[in-house]
């Protein structure tokens, strides 16, 4: 870090507010231009042989070092108030005796200054009024001719000079909110990687559980096939094997979370695919059934995929045991999932008998059915039975 660097960083600290440090170069800035300015002025004054200007560029010094001494002991209220107050007025006495320099001109780019840094509006009003106050006496000491003899000459270097001043204050306070909004970029830049990292350990979280979950519903599933190779009697033993299927399809449901690092959703068409494959291994043996999914790639919530899960473990595992006809011909069995806004539509059909014609649906004592009815009711929905060339069973869950 350079000489230069080391005063216009002078009182910055870390427990200020990043808008507060910028504030603070900002006035060392002005504070460190102004003092190279006079002793340029000094050496081109002793140059010309105009040695009250150097004398007097001299005196004036101090109050700039002084402002960058405040804020080094991190007094930057008093160093403001010191450029924004004290300093304007230190030009009256200087036109008075020195005649038109043309300095009270640096009054525009003090106005700037504390247009920037005071935070409050009425603290820039009163301030700019101040200034415009100084400005106007300054003015009319002038036009009155309440001054000294002075070279005409110095006159016009002194515009020139107080001009580049001007642009050079305008220039140091863009620079400052570039470097504010970079500062707010770099902010941002470093919460969003604080956000990627509690994102990644929230999902990571989210996949372990989804992990255990799985395993404990296959270990339940594991107690139910166990308990079911002691049963002799086929219709218990069918209940068990059913029940455990319910616990595979929410299982599947939380293998292929788990496997995808999907935290909240899941493909419908990928999470049926696999179902039916398992239901396939655990009831077909020797009979050829073709199945026919159309199931939309959706991108669905864990809650509702449950819910269809089951209710299509349920649907397909009525087609297998009750129709399939057994004639030597492949069978087919088909499964339809549409979504709309509102709803999801689900339709099971089959090739084999259908219903018989006294069913009821509203007086069905079989558990399968009477889940599905349950949540379809549970989702607002409705389930309806009829036969087309075999049973035909439509679910709607209602979003």
């Amino acid at each position: 870090m350079n000489f230069f660097e080391k005063i216009y960083n002078t009182g910055l600290s870390e427990e200020n507010s990043n808008s507060l440090n910028n504030k603070i170069r900002v006035v060392n800035y002005a504070a460190l231009f102004g003092f190279v300015f006079l002793y340029i002025n000094v050496a081109f004054n002793m140059y010309n042989g105009t040695y009250l200007l150097s004398l007097s560029d001299i005196a004036t010094s101090p109050l700039l070092l002084l402002i960058i001494f405040l804020n080094k002991k991190k007094a930057y209220t008093a160093a403001r108030f010191l450029l924004l107050y004290v300093l304007p007025a230190a030009l009256w006495p200087f036109n008075y005796l020195l005649e038109d320099v043309a300095s009270h001109y640096y009054l525009f780019s003090i106005m700037i200054l504390s247009y920037y840094l005071l935070d409050k509006k009425i603290n820039r009003i009163i301030s700019i009024t101040y200034l415009s106050v100084i400005f106007l006496s300054i003015m009319y000491m002038l036009e009155f001719g309440l001054t000294l003899e002075m070279y005409p000459e110095i006159r016009e270097a002194f515009y020139w000079i107080n001009a580049i001043g001007s642009i050079f204050c305008l220039a140091t306070i863009s620079s400052v909110y570039s470097n504010e909004n970079k500062a707010h970029v770099s902010g941002l830049n470093i919460k969003n990687s604080e956000l990627k990292k509690q994102n990644d350990f929230i999902k990571e979280l989210l996949k372990e559980l989804n992990h255990r979950v799985k395993n404990n519903l296959q270990l339940i599933s594991s107690l139910f096939f166990m308990q079911s190779l002691k049963i002799k009697d086929k219709k218990l033993n069918s209940i068990f094997n059913e029940t455990r299927n319910r616990v595979d399809s929410i299982a599947i449901l939380h293998q292929h979370i788990y496997s995808d690092n999907i935290s909240i959703s899941l493909d419908l068409n990928n999470y049926i695919t696999v179902l039916v494959e398992n239901l396939k291994q655990a009831f077909i043996q020797n009979k050829e059934v073709g199945f026919v999914i159309n199931a939309v790639h959706e991108e669905l919530s864990i809650e509702i995929l449950t819910h269809i899960g089951l209710i299509v473990n349920e649907l397909v595992t009525n087609a297998i045991k009750y129709g399939l006809n057994n004639n030597g011909q492949t069978d087919i069995i088909e499964i339809g999932i549409s979504k709309t806004d509102k709803s999801i539509d689900i339709i099971v059909s089959d090739k084999g008998k259908g219903f018989i014609d006294s069913f009821d649906i509203g007086n069905t004592d079989t558990f399968g059915l009477e889940l599905v009815k349950l949540i379809s009711e549970k989702n607002n929905g409705s389930l309806k039975i009829n036969n087309d060339n075999g049973a035909k069973v439509s679910v709607v869950l209602v979003l």
